[in-house]
């Protein structure tokens, strides 16, 4: 009206007509946070596979050096009896020279096996324990048992021949208890070999298999990974 004050231009275009609405400070607060909540959640997903990938990885390699020390104990077993067993022949071999030659240095072999033969047990009982299979640990029992008798039997031969002379100790020898004690030698390294064959196959396997599976563990989590990495991607493209 004539006189009065002039009327502003937003009051004569009030909101819901043809005219351009007013910003409200209360739309963009509501509307800031949306997008940050929407990125933290396959953040947080992130850093929990991230952590889980971790923690699988960490379980895999155990488990990989676990199999990999029972494949390695399994094949130093197997050298272990091959060499008890040659240690044992190297004496026997010795102290049949001696009754058969009377001389001195064919004992020398017999004297140097004795101190190995017990080094090469006591090994082989820590790797039947190192291994932890009740069949072997009793194999390697029995083997200890044959051995010493079969050492035993060498021993009383020799003190034979320095009591009663060359004869008397050949005529023991002759009888056959030494061949006998040593074929149980041989059939039990025999049978401990197998054993540790199974073993080192059910190792391998092991490992094999464990690798495959953290393989695919692994692929797993990177895809896992990537796909949140294109979600957070996507969302602040959209938001943007």
């Amino acid at each position: 009206p004539a006189g009065g004050s002039p009327r502003r231009a937003s009051d004569a275009c009030p909101s819901g007509s043809g005219g351009v609405a007013r910003y409200s400070p209360r739309m963009a607060d509501n509307a800031s946070p949306r997008a940050p909540r929407l990125i933290v959640v396959p953040l947080v997903l992130g850093i929990i596979g991230a952590i889980a990938l971790l923690i699988f990885a960490e379980l895999g390699y155990q488990r990989l050096e676990s199999a990999a020390q029972r494949v390695a104990a399994a094949l130093e077993l197997q050298s272990s009896l091959y060499e008890t067993q040659s240690l044992v022949v190297d004496a026997e071999t010795g102290q049949r020279g001696f009754l058969l030659t009377g001389r001195e240095e064919y004992l020398v072999p017999y004297r140097d096996a004795l101190p190995k033969i017990e080094q090469t047990e006591r090994r082989l009982r820590e790797l039947a324990r190192t291994i932890g299979t009740p069949e072997l640990q009793d194999s390697a029992t029995r083997l200890d048992v044959m051995i010493g008798k079969r050492l035993a039997e060498m021993e009383a031969t020799l003190a034979l021949y320095e009591r009663r002379g060359r004869d008397v100790a050949l005529e023991l020898m002759n009888t056959g208890i030494g061949r006998r004690t040593m074929d149980e030698i041989r059939a039990q390294v025999a049978l401990m070999v197998k054993q540790q064959h199974t073993l080192w196959s059910e190792g391998a396997s092991r490992w094999s298999r464990d690798l495959s599976v953290i393989r695919i563990g692994l692929q797993a989590m990177t895809a896992f990974t990537i796909l949140l990495l294109l979600a957070v991607w996507m969302l602040v493209r959209r938001e943007t």
